[in-house]
Formats: structure tokens, sequence, C-alpha cells
């Protein structure tokens, strides 16, 4: 089976024997095109190796090495037209080979490398999974353990599992190869640390570095010092980091000074030293690496090192004592992107023919950041719109036959060009970008870019409107992708009713949680090993059975004209996004993407820096007073003035502001306007049936410390306060008053108090037809910057019965994540910090994600420290409202004013609250 990557030896071509006339004349020609090979005649040689491939067997393994050969020549001499040629040759034969019977290893292992070029990412994993199966040598085993565990880090970025297989494909070569057992490890602990498993990846690494510290490899040596130094770093252990990084400078120093490893090891060591507080050798070190870079016209380099250099003065508190001249490394940057520019824009026609739709949307991406550099942003954007929707097409294909963890890897990939994508909107003056040889035209409903190599006159000016669709439909794609993809195929799954499936799903569940637990010890590689095979075979079965069902990408679909025809006569449909072009937050704004019914195309606004949206943040009177509703919604004044619904979706800090409780104008924008808070403005589009509550489940005046009591000195300190746990979990007085009424409002709901209130009876709900869910409790988010996403999940939960004893009474956002409330239409978190989180690309991690990705609706949660009287006044009230048939908005809005109304004027009594997702 052939590859795509064009590698050929040519001397291979010439050592076949051939008895056959038509081989005989074949060599003859291949002769002569070897001569002009090794004079450099790249032409000639490939137009002898053309008359020689008719006289070649063809589907023979010389046709196929002769068609690399010619095509490797075509490839660097870029001439499209005979590439395409030649690439509809190895096209046939590829699939000539594909009839073929295959039932051995290496034919396996072939074919999946070719799927994995082609992009069918399942095909390829399935072929991998088979040769391993298919192995009964030890060392043909361990050969398609490696190539797997390739495939799993280079194309599927899964490097949690690329671990485990190149551990075990090493240990069969530990003992007749120990140099390619140590090239394995090496590649398993760079692995472990591009991962995040670094204690692990310094274990790996360190057995590596033991055998090249004996022997003559000199710069593998650097290597080992880099990979764990990276993931000392990665640990936040800067000083340790510090220390294998000075090993990698003073081998280079005393080896290979011609290395561009070099430099780049002084520049690790000074971030490290920078991280640990050693300013002055961090400076110093980044001046002498930047020297380097210069010198060697490594500009990507230099601006790395020029951008860390700025940063570690800034830690420092001091004024920058040189200016850096970076006009030459800029100039050879531009060269550079320029020479990328070409090739990609010259390969782009055989990388859309024959390559993957991923590789062909990435690729696209590439050519506008290149344009985006080169301050060409007319073309830049023209790219960045086919980028988005080829890349709306490939999620939504590739998203139905992968899980969860391939979905995120794919999708952390393109995270990155979007991003890059957004900073062009901190480009524009005024909604204006100047262009001089652009043409911008409205094709059904969206404007796109005529790109021809000969274009008529452009207006003076391009309207900042025409390149706004394109950021809309960006962030339609991007808010809350991996959740929604999560949400909607449990969907789908549920709705078949499949039992085989969900029983499967079930297994795969479970079968994680082993495999999760297994890796938090050495030793279990073996066994690591199996559970994953078993997995991905489940894994494989699952995706394909359900996307022959339905497709639950559908929600990938939607684009800002789909948003705008949901929209009627006095509404707006707000994206906020944060951007940013360097990794300073002073760099930052926070940009507003509107519409309205009748737009031609979404307006962008410039709200205010990140210092500025910060001390909004930060403000004690950010809700009364009306300067801070003239930054944020001020600024938007002519596009919503006259308005009467606003739907907003927040990014970034407004995650953590009820900003729809800011008073602007003649007052709180609640009274003023219907606000809807929503996890993306394409839920707009969303069909939902109306769920009754027939179904009502409380939990309340939770006995928190079963038969014991707290201290009155500790009562006495947070009785006021629904707060955290440092000091134990205070009863919450108001929690029986605000139940028991709840209760006479509702009479048909099931509640559960004093010690029955219990994380096991809340856990028990999961496949229940529970319709509404009131917690009233502890809510807690242990905040800390170190920790991941993940992690997040685990330190953001509710507090259940006896948790003053037991910490297994704490209710984790990711134990409620795996519940299933398909069928709940909303949740009341009547406690403290329940609408916080780790603030990722991805939304909120926290308890809202929790019980999103559980399947609820509508969330009620608090963004601060909540009072407990009050709190039990308000939610008394709103469902008192909701029983009268007000609708959820309507139902907060009026509680929130009647406790005003109480004399509770002061918004952190009642403007702590939001709804979100809430449009009925």
């Amino acid at each position: 089976m052939m590859r795509y990557i064009f590698f050929i030896c040519l001397l291979a071509l010439f050592s076949i024997s051939a008895s056959a006339q038509s081989e005989s004349r074949a060599d003859s020609l291949m002769q002569i095109a070897g001569k002009y090979y090794h004079d450099g005649e790249m032409v000639k040689a490939a137009e002898y190796m053309e008359m020689a491939l008719p006289y070649v067997e063809k589907f023979s393994k010389r046709y196929e090495q002769l068609l690399e050969a010619i095509g490797y020549i075509y490839l660097e001499e870029g001439d499209e037209g005979k590439i395409l040629r030649i690439m509809a040759l190895m096209e046939e034969h590829n699939e000539h080979e594909l009839s073929k019977p295959c039932d051995e290893p290496q034919c396996m292992m072939e074919r999946a490398e070719w799927y994995a070029v082609k992009g069918d990412n399942a095909m390829a994993e399935e072929c991998f999974l088979k040769a391993i199966a298919l192995s009964t040598d030890d060392a043909i085993r361990a050969e398609a353990q490696e190539r797997y565990a390739k495939f799993l880090a280079m194309t599927l970025s899964d490097f949690e599992s690329a671990v485990y297989y190149m551990l075990a494909a090493a240990e069969v070569h530990k003992a007749d190869d120990e140099a390619r057992w140590a090239n394995m490890m090496y590649r398993a602990g760079l692995y472990a640390s591009i991962g995040k498993s670094y204690e692990q990846a310094i274990e790996v690494t360190e057995a590596a570095a033991r055998y090249y510290a004996a022997g003559d490899d000199e710069n593998r040596i650097a290597d080992c010092w880099k990979n764990i130094g990276n993931a000392y770093s990665g640990m936040k252990r800067h000083a340790e980091a510090a220390s294998y990084y000075q090993k990698m400078v003073e081998h280079y120093a005393a080896h290979d000074t011609d290395n561009d490893e070099y430099p780049k090891a002084i520049l690790r060591l000074a971030k490290a030293e920078k991280f640990d507080g050693q300013y002055d050798a961090s400076i110093e070190h980044h001046k002498q690496a930047m020297e380097m870079f210069r010198s060697r016209g490594m500009e990507e380099d230099y601006h790395d090192a020029e951008t860390s250099l700025s940063l570690c003065y800034t830690y420092a508190r001091r004024t920058p004592d040189t200016t850096s001249d970076s006009s030459s490394a800029e100039e050879l940057y531009k060269a550079k992107t320029r020479d990328i520019l070409q090739q990609e824009l010259s390969n782009l026609e055989v990388t859309r023919k024959h390559l993957s739709p991923l590789t062909y949307t990435q690729s696209l991406a590439t050519i506008a950041g290149c344009y985006q550099e080169l301050e060409d942003y007319e073309n830049s954007a023209a790219y960045y719109a086919q980028y988005i929707e080829n890349l709306r097409t490939v999620v939504r294909d590739m998203f139905r036959l992968t899980d969860e963890r391939g979905r995120m890897l794919l999708w952390d990939n393109e995270r990155k060009s979007i991003d890059k994508m957004m900073e062009m909107a901190l480009t524009m003056d005024n909604g204006q970008w100047t262009v001089d040889n652009g043409q911008w035209t409205m094709d059904n409903g969206q404007w796109t870019m005529d790109n021809a190599a000969a274009r008529a006159s452009a207006p003076a000016n391009c309207p900042l409107s025409i390149v706004n669709c394109t950021f809309f439909n960006a962030l339609l794609l991007s808010k809350g992708i991996l959740l929604n993809s999560s949400i909607e195929f449990e969907k789908v799954l549920a709705a078949q009713g499949d039992d085989s499936l969900i029983k499967l799903y079930a297994e795969i569940r479970d079968t994680e949680a082993r495999i999760e637990q297994l890796r938090q010890s050495s030793g279990h590689t073996e066994e690591i090993i199996r559970l994953t095979d078993e997995n991905s075979r489940r894994q494989l079965t699952l995706y394909r059975g359900c996307a022959e069902y339905a497709d639950f990408t559908d929600y990938i679909a939607y684009d800002w004209s789909d948003v705008k025809a949901q929209l009627r006569e006095g509404d707006v449909a707000i994206e906020f996004a944060v951007v940013g072009t360097t990794v300073f937050t002073h760099d930052s704004y926070l940009l507003a993407f509107i519409l309205t019914h009748d737009s031609e195309a979404p307006a962008m606004v410039k709200i205010c820096d990140y210092a500025a949206l910060t001390a909004l943040r930060d403000a004690d009177d950010m809700h009364t007073n009306a300067a801070h509703g003239q930054t944020l919604w001020g600024a938007m004044a002519e596009h919503i003035q006259g308005k009467r619904r606003i739907f907003f979706s927040a990014d970034d800090m407004l995650h953590h502001m009820s900003i729809e409780y800011m008073t602007w104008g003649e007052g709180f924008m609640s009274e003023q306007y219907e606000m809807y808070r929503l996890s993306s403005t394409k839920e707009l589009c969303l069909r939902r049936e109306a769920i009754r509550y027939e179904r009502a489940v409380l939990f309340g005046d939770i006995n928190y410390n079963e038969d014991a009591t707290l201290s009155a000195d500790t009562q006495q300190q947070i009785a006021a306060l629904r707060t955290d746990g440092s000091d134990g979990y205070a009863d919450l007085a108001n929690t029986r008053r605000e139940i028991t009424t709840i209760e006479e409002i509702l009479p048909q709901a099931t509640t559960f108090r004093d010690t029955e209130a219990s994380k096991q009876a809340f856990l028990q709900l999961t496949d229940s037809h529970v319709n509404l869910l009131h917690i009233a409790t502890h809510g807690v988010y242990r905040e800390s910057k170190t920790l991941t996403e993940r992690e997040s999940m685990a330190n953001s939960f509710l507090v259940f019965a006896g948790a003053n004893f037991d910490d297994d009474a704490l209710l984790t956002a990711s134990e409620i994540a795996a519940m299933n409330l398909r069928e709940c239409d909303m949740a009341v978190l009547s406690a403290c910090e329940t609408g916080l989180g780790r603030l990722a690309a991805d939304g909120v991690f926290g308890l809202q994600r929790g019980f999103k990705n559980a399947g609820v609706r509508t969330l009620m949660m608090s963004l601060r420290s909540v009072y407990d009287d009050e709190t039990a006044t308000m939610m008394i009230a709103f469902y008192r409202n909701i029983a009268s048939g007000m609708s959820k908005r309507e139902a907060l809005v009026s509680a929130q004013r009647e406790l005003r109304n109480q004399g509770r004027d002061n918004p952190n009594y009642w403007a702590q609250f939001i709804l979100l997702d809430a449009l009925h």
C-alpha cells in the first residue's frame, strides 16, 4: 500500500530484476532517468520515468514505487497539473490494493496508515486494532503497537493512550534491542509530557536517559533533559525545570553549538527562571537567546523570546533597559510567511482532491493565517470564511464517529485557528477595512469574496459587516461545542431505545473509569492495553450504530442567518467574545457581535479592554452605578435602544457577572428589557417540547452533622451566609421554611430533608423522570489557577447530609455530569457560587456544566455567596409566580422586585441569581 508522503530510494528501482522484454525496456529507461536524477535534472528524470511507466506491470510493487518517484519530483517542482494526474493513478492503485484480501498484520498496518492519510480515522483505528489482534509474533505485535501509538499521538492527539501502547511495544525489545527500547521509552515519555501525565513522563524519560548517558548519542540525552524539564514546568516546579534546561544548555555549549536547539534551550531556561522569580538571570538568558535567534534567522523564535522578555520585565516590575531592534527579524518572518503561503496555495487543489477533508480545512486556516500575518486582511477574511464553512462539515462528520476524548482532541487543535481568526476583528478601525483589490458580494444571505486573479475595481472601503458573518458563525460553532455534542449524543442514544447500544455505552463508561483508576499507579500497562483495546472496539461499534439512527450533530449546522430567522421585531441577539492578540491581558478586548431581525449582517462593537472589564467585575457597585452600565450596555446603545427582548451569550469573565441586572438608562436592565442569558444564541434555533412539572424533587433542611452539632462559635461565624465548608457546613435554618413552602406550592413534589437528603438519594435520580429539581444547600467552588478543566469539575460541588463527617457527602460537578437528567426542564441551585467554575474555551467548568451535561435544560444558579433568609424568601416568591403561569424569566424578575419592595434594595440580596437557557 503506497503512502502519500513522497519518499523513495531510486536505487531500489534499478535493482529489480526483469525477464520480460517490457521490463527490460523499463530498466533501460530507468537507467537514463537515474542519470538525469543524479545530475539534478529533475524534469528530464521524470520524463523518462513517465516513459518507463507503461512497461511496468500495473499495480505491482515496482509500479507503486515508480509512481511515488514521479510524484516526488513533480511535488518538488510544484507542477500542480502533473501532480493531480499522478495522484489519480495512485488513487487507482490504492483502490486496487484495498480490493485484495487482507488477513495479516503488515497488510492491516498499511491499510490503517492509508486510511489515516485519507482522514478516515475510524477505519484507521479499526485496522490497527485488527493488526494487533492478528499478531501472533511478539515482534510484529510490538511493531503494530508502536505504529498505533504514533497514530494515536500524531493524528488523534490521544497521548494518554499512546503512552501505554508505546510502553508495551518497548517492553518487547528491552532484552534484544536496547537502543530501540530506549528510543521507544523516550517517545513514551514525550507523549506523557504532552498529555500532561507529568510524573509518568519523568519516570519513563529518566529510564531512557540512563541508557543515553552511558552511550554516545549526545543529542538524544539533551532531548531527554528537555522532556523532563518540560514535565517539571507543567507541574509548576520551575526550579527543577530550570536545572534540567541548564543541563541542555551545557550539553549544546560543549558538543553542538551549531544546533538550533542550543538557543531554544537557553530560552527554555530563561522562561523557567522567570517563573521561578530569578529575574536577573532570566533577562540575561532571554537576551542571549534573542541574539542567537537573530543571527540565525530564526524569526518566529525571536518573536517568542521578545514577548517572553517583555513579560519578564513586567513580573520583575522593571522598565526594559534596552529597546530591541527586531526589524531584520520581522522581515525574515514575513519572508518565511510568504514562502509558506505560496506553498500552501500551490498545493491547495491537490490537498482538496486527494487528502482528507480535515487536512484541506487546516490548509485553508494556514493560508488565512498567513494573509493575516502579512496584513492582507481581505484575503485573510475570505479564506477564514471558507475555513469555517469547511470546518463545520468536517467537525460534523468526525464528531459522529468518535468518542468524547476524540472530539475534545480534534477541537483543541482547531480552537487555535479560530482564536487567531478572531484576533483579526481587533485590526478593524471604526468598522472599516481599506481594500484596494477585493470585491465582496452578497449571495443567499452570505457575504463572499471574489478571489479571481483579475479582480474588478473595488470600493475604497470594505465595511466591517461583511466579515462579521464569519466571526458570528465561528462563535456559534465553537461555544459549548464539546458540551453540546455530549448532550445531543446521549439524547439520540436514549431516544432510539436500543438496549444493546445503551448497554454498550454503560460498559464503555465503566471501563473508562477502570482505566483511569489503573493509570493512577504504575505497573498496569498490560491491563490498560487490554481494556483500551476492548473499549476502542466498543466505541467504534457504538458510534457507527448511533450514526445510523440520527445525526446528533445537527446543532453544528446553524449559522447567523438561522439565528436571525428566529428574531422578531424588537429582538436583539448578542454574542459576546473576549479577543486578544498576545499573552498579555491588556491586549484583550470585549467585543459584541449583534443581530436584529432586519440585519443584513451582524454588527460588531468593541466594548472595552480587559482591564476595564476586570474593574467592572470587581466593582462593589456594579449593579447600581449607571457608569458601569454605560461601559457595557451603553456601548451598544444604537443597537438595543427601542428593543424589547435581548438574547445574549456570555464569554470569559462575563460568565461570572450578572450583567442582566446592571443599571443603564432608566433603571435595571432586567426591568427595561426581557433579558435572556443563553449558552449560545443558537439556542433560539432549537426546537424543544414543553415539559410539565409533574415530578418535582426538592432537597433542603439538610442535616450536615448527622446526630452531632457544630460549636456555637462556628454556627455564629457562618450562619448568615451560605458559604464554603472551611469551618464546617452550618445548618441553613431558612431552607426549612423555603422547602416547606415550596412543598405547599408544588404538592406533588418529592422532598428529601434532614438525613434523607443524602448524596446517594440524589444520585439515584439518574435515569428517572424528574422534571424539576430544587436544591437548597451549600454550594462550593474551590478556585485555583493551577486546576485543569477536569480538576475544576471535581472542585465544584453541592453539600449533602453528613458532610461535616464524610467528604463522600459532597456531590461534585463531574459526578453530576455522569448522570442522566434529560427529562429535567429546570434545576434551581439555591446555594452559593453554583454558577462559578473554571473559565475555558468551551464554557464554564463547574456545577453548571455538570447539570447541563446531565441533560438539564434551564439552570438557576448563583454567582456569589448568597444570604440565607433573603434567598429563601425569593425562592418562595419565584415558585408562586411559576405556579401562577409566569415564564421562568418573569417569575424571577418579579420575585427580585418583591424583595426590593420589602426593603432589600441592596443587589447582594437579589442580583446574584441568574437563569441560563430559560426561553420559556
